[in-house]
């Protein structure tokens, strides 16, 4: 697998109905992602804003928020192309998405490098749906959040998230 490309394919099986979903990696193009159709069509909507639930700790102080956009509505061969960034210092600088990984259970990023910094978040979704139907103090979405400096691991917390939707 390649290092700056990553494409999860969804495996859906219905048996007895019961739905059972699987994720096997793959390569895509950097920076913008594709994922199943099959996201949209289990009324899964992730796209939006995360913000931190409560306050950031002050090792990751200037951290704001992440979003991830369904870039393409039109279905290509039953993939979506989605592509997201990080917000950081008061929407200052942006930290586009390198990598992207989205299940219907979980959502992995590693950011691309601005001025030696970069980010790592692995995490999972704590709610199922339609994201926008939740208030802000609803967390949606649990993980951990590592910032790098040069690569090197210089701060990580558990985070739990809310979703907003974005201007």
């Amino acid at each position: 697998m390649n290092a700056t490309s990553l494409k999860l394919v969804l495996i859906v099986t219905i048996c007895c109905a019961a739905l059972t979903i699987t994720a096997k990696p793959i390569t895509l193009s950097r920076i913008q992602g594709e994922v199943s159709s099959s996201i949209v069509e289990a009324k899964f909507d992730p796209f939006g804003g995360y913000a931190v639930l409560g306050k950031v700790p002050p090792e990751l102080n200037e951290f704001d928020s992440f979003q991830l956009d369904l870039t393409d509505k039109q279905k290509r061969e039953g993939k979506l192309k989605i592509a997201g960034y990080l917000s950081a210092q008061k929407g200052q600088l942006n930290f586009h998405f390198k990598v992207i990984g989205l299940t219907l259970e979980t959502l992995t990023f590693t950011t691309e490098m601005e001025n030696g910094i970069s980010f790592r978040f692995e995490g999972r979704f704590l709610k199922k749906g339609a994201f926008s139907r939740f208030s802000t103090r609803v967390p949606v979405l649990e993980g951990m959040l590592v910032k790098l400096n040069q690569g090197n691991k210089v701060a990580e917390s558990k985070l739990r998230f809310f979703y907003f939707v974005p201007y």
